[in-house]
């Protein structure tokens, strides 16, 4: 499998977003939203599945064919995903109280908006190659599910392994 220039990009984002999503914020959650509450974890949680599958209705409406928009999409998620994990690394004392609650679920489902419609667009974009969409759907897959899986050993690790986050 030759992975053609204009693919690197689209496939290097696909891979940081299914390290962010399937690995490490699936992994810290409960650290994360369950400081502030039980109804916060199930607010972040369950808005953020209900946010999946409209972001990517609105795709059908606003898609987004630009590589470097998939770019900035990818890096505001990174940031999002960094404030979450600062959450659960301090144990829910960035931001206290019911504003950090509200804070906390927003951005979370506002990361899974992002990175629904970053993940939608980049298959879109990988299936439009004119010179192998198979392929490059195939690495779409395969890079999808490397990052998942260095996300999901990386984090496992350092949660059971390391005394980083605490209940």
């Amino acid at each position: 499998l030759l992975i053609i220039w204009n693919q690197r990009t689209p496939l290097f984002c696909i891979a940081i977003l299914s390290f962010i999503t399937n690995g490490a914020i699936s992994s810290i959650s409960p650290y994360a939203f369950g400081n502030y509450s039980n109804l916060v974890l199930h607010l972040a949680i369950n808005l953020a599945l209900l946010a999946n599958p409209i972001v990517v209705l609105i795709f059908t409406l606003f898609p987004v064919k630009s590589r470097m928009l998939t770019a900035v999409f990818t890096s505001i998620s990174c940031i999002m995903s960094v404030y979450i994990l600062i959450t659960a690394l301090t144990a829910g004392s960035l931001v206290t109280g019911i504003t950090g609650g509200i804070l906390i679920v927003t951005i979370n489902v506002t990361l899974t908006g992002i990175v629904s419609y970053t993940k939608v667009g980049i298959a879109v974009q990988l299936h439009a190659d004119p010179i192998d969409s198979h392929t490059a759907l195939l690495l779409n897959g395969i890079f999808t599910q490397l990052g998942s899986l260095v996300g999901a050993v990386v984090f496992f690790n350092i949660i059971y392994f390391t005394d980083s986050f605490q209940p």
